[in-house]
């Protein structure tokens, strides 16, 4: 049974930046499998397949691509992972998502003194 064993991660770089080669037999698994890419926008990211090498030409033109690799065993059964390669200018800015570590709890609260009411 063809499996993904660990996806590829979406991922974003800058223009003219060099290629990213993945080995596929790392991401899939299964017996007798051949691999295949395909990709939305070439003027962005051009992907081919050799044996089990991905590789990703990361190209000079903003925006993205979105990639489907598919591995298939000698069964004929297939999976399919999916990437985003989205590539930037020079000047790009990141985002980063963080985790929310404020502590919001009042600990004054239970030691308060209670304020009688004016009615």
């Amino acid at each position: 049974m063809t499996t993904i064993a660990k996806p590829i991660l979406d991922f974003i770089a800058k223009r003219g930046s060099d290629d990213r080669v993945i080995d596929l037999s790392q991401i899939f698994s299964g017996t007798g499998l051949t691999f295949s890419v395909t990709g939305t926008n070439d003027k962005v990211a051009a992907a081919r397949v050799e044996g089990s090498t991905l590789t990703i030409d990361l190209l000079d033109t903003l925006g993205h691509s979105d990639l489907q690799i598919v591995a298939t065993d000698a069964a004929g059964q297939s999976v399919t992972d999916n990437v985003r390669a989205r590539v930037t200018g020079e000047n790009a800015y990141t985002v980063a998502i963080l985790p929310d570590t404020q502590d919001y709890t009042d600990t004054n609260l239970n030691n308060a003194r209670r304020r009688p009411s004016i009615i």
